[in-house]
């Protein structure tokens, strides 16, 4: 008998003790099945007020927080408008405090730098 006929017994009676295997387990999967289903059901039913509370808890919460964001979002407005007449007027203000020089010694500046070719 040649290794090729070996490997194809093994594979043969390894693929009959899988099917017994799986029909021997199908009714207990099915008595696992039935008896899970109830309870199931059971825990579906207390959840669902939990889940309604929680969505409704959580609609609230964002009804209440837009005004705060709201609110947010103008003083940030605010303050960067601020920011940047700051920078404006630092940017106009040379090194000597003369308004108009805009040139420092060595202060980096926020703008992009200028390619030659522009």
């Amino acid at each position: 008998m040649g290794l090729a006929d070996t490997l194809k017994k093994w594979f043969g009676r390894a693929q009959e003790e899988a099917k017994e295997l799986a029909d021997k387990a199908e009714p207990m999967m099915e008595r696992a099945r039935e008896k899970a289903e109830p309870m199931m059901e059971k825990a579906r039913e207390r959840a669902e007020p939990m889940m309604e509370k929680a969505k409704d808890f959580a609609e609230d919460a964002v009804e209440k927080a837009k005004p705060v964001v709201e609110k947010v979002k103008e003083e940030a407005k605010e303050v960067w408008d601020k920011v940047e007449d700051r920078i404006g007027d630092l940017r106009n203000k040379g090194e000597d405090g003369v308004p108009g020089t805009t040139e420092t010694a060595g202060a980096p500046t926020a703008e992009a730098p200028v390619s030659e070719d522009e």
